[in-house]
């Protein structure tokens, strides 16, 4: 990635036995300042706005989810093309036509049909962003998981999604697990994901 994103300046933080305490709100984060030599993200302080340049704290991050969020700058869409709505049509078309097949990911609630829009990033174990922006489709939620669709396949373990959904006007980042991944028709690939933990937001 680029010292656009991995920049050191920012807001500092002081660390903790668990964490970082963000200076100005005095908050707790599952972050800790990069060592020398290590890439760092930019994490943003969900209660204050400002940016740490840090490595996320994967067993801290649950407790804390709701007080970081990765900074938008890792869903910025705006130098990609637009999904047109004939492809959306057609993403959607053939994620309905196999629907019911054997590729799909067992999971315990309903899911429920949807079409929405999405921006994301690859993450590694660490949740440590290693890709360019992607735009996708989100053909269907329940409670503990999630259908996609993307042009190719994805090659890490974990992603991040910022999206709209249908009933919140706010849109909301969630880390989702890659479960399962098969070519749907070329160049698209259904993408079985659960959901790991949601950003900057304890809403449901």
């Amino acid at each position: 990635m680029s010292e656009k994103l991995f920049g050191t300046g920012g807001a500092t933080s002081s660390a903790t036995a668990e964490g970082h305490v963000c200076h100005r709100c005095n908050r707790e984060l599952p972050l800790r300042m990069a060592a020398s030599g290590e890439a760092a993200a930019v994490w943003l302080c969900v209660e204050c706005g400002l940016p740490f340049p840090a490595v996320c704290l994967p067993d801290r991050l649950p407790a804390l989810s709701e007080r970081v969020a990765l900074d938008d700058r890792y869903f910025d869409t705006s130098y990609l093309p637009p999904i047109t709505k004939e492809t959306r049509s057609e993403i959607i078309r053939l994620a309905g036509d196999d629907g019911q097949n054997d590729f799909s990911e067992k999971r315990a609630s309903p899911r429920i049909a949807v079409a929405l829009l999405a921006a994301g990033v690859e993450l590694d174990k660490a949740f440590y962003p290693i890709s360019p922006t992607f735009q996708m489709m989100i053909t269907n939620v329940s409670a503990e998981g999630i259908g996609m669709v993307s042009v190719g396949r994805l090659s890490s373990p974990f992603i991040a999604l910022k999206m709209r959904s249908s009933y919140r006007a706010e849109p909301i980042q969630v880390i989702v697990e890659i479960v399962r991944q098969r070519e749907l028709r070329s160049p698209y690939t259904e993408i079985g994901g659960r959901f790991v933990i949601r950003l900057g937001s304890t809403a449901r």
